[in-house]
């Protein structure tokens, strides 16, 4: 359990390395208070979220626009070599992002959801991890447009189209019981 002068301390961490605009920092920073397992403070909680956010934005955007770039290739130049050094390339970025989205998940069912003392807390994490999941089934479904009409795919897509109604249910009683 840190202090309260060491949690301090973590905190103006953080807080430098969002100035700085150093977010993987700031997540190093948020990490070390969390996996002390206690309830964070609501400030806490924004800060472990926008440095997650500003680590994951960008990301996204590089995998949007090499799909954006790669759908281009496909279409009109249609040169293999390039389609599948894009592939490649996404794949490496898809990796990133899938890296930090489980990162994130295991601090919340590991250390943030077991030590939140109350619903404001679990609602917070729940809320992130559910837009976790949202992400990676919207990314998903891009990945099976790419493969474009084969019958596995036409599969996956009804498995996660079901999934995706499974989500918007779970959120809509989340958010029921938190009126």
């Amino acid at each position: 359990m840190a202090s309260s002068s060491e949690r301090y301390n973590i905190i103006y961490l953080a807080k430098l390395a969002a100035l700085a605009e150093r977010y993987d920092d700031m997540i190093d920073a948020m990490k070390k208070l969390v996996k002390n397992n206690i309830d964070l403070t609501a400030e806490e909680r924004n800060l472990l979220s926008t440095a997650y956010k500003k680590v994951t934005e960008p990301k996204r955007e590089s995998w949007k626009r090499l799909s954006t770039t790669k759908q281009k290739e496909d279409t009109i130049y249609k040169n293999e070599t390039y389609i599948k050094c894009i592939q490649d390339y996404r794949n490496i970025v898809e990796l990133d992002l899938a890296n930090i989205c489980y990162d994130v998940i295991i601090l919340i069912d590991d250390h943030l959801l077991p030590f939140a003392s109350c619903a404001e807390s679990s609602v917070f994490y729940l809320k992130m991890a559910y837009q976790l999941a949202k992400e990676a089934f919207e990314v998903a479904m891009l990945e099976l447009d790419d493969l474009g009409g084969k019958a596995s795919s036409k599969d996956s897509k009804v498995i996660l189209n079901l999934l995706r109604d499974n989500l918007t249910l779970w959120k809509a009683k989340n958010d029921e019981r938190n009126l």
